[in-house]
């Protein structure tokens, strides 16, 4: 029987992937920003929304799902292509948005 931590792990890289699936898509799209794919998802494992930056000027991926998902946000673990602390600089209400639905990142 494999290690809950080797499941974890495995759980964790299948979300990280999808989001860097997402950041694929916009590639070449987002100048000068970087295309950011980010998956939210909830205790039992469900994607509850997924979105990418989708051009310069639009939202960030991760303010993006957490419109999408509303309430459901609370409790739910954020896979991002970037760390968010990355774009503090440009983004502090993208930080107080993630900080307030009491969420974890990956």
């Amino acid at each position: 029987m494999p290690q809950k931590s080797n499941i974890c792990t495995v759980m964790h890289q299948h979300f990280l992937r999808q989001a860097l699936l997402l950041a694929q898509q916009r590639r070449g799209f987002c100048a000068p920003n970087p295309a950011v794919g980010a998956i939210l998802v909830n205790a039992e494992h469900d994607i509850i929304a997924q979105a990418n930056h989708h051009a310069h000027g639009a939202p960030h991926a991760e303010l993006a799902v957490l419109q999408q998902a509303g309430d459901q946000a609370r409790g739910a673990t954020l896979y991002v292509t970037l760390p968010t602390l990355f774009w503090l600089a440009a983004s502090v209400v993208l930080l107080l948005s993630l900080c307030s639905p009491q969420m974890t990142t990956r």
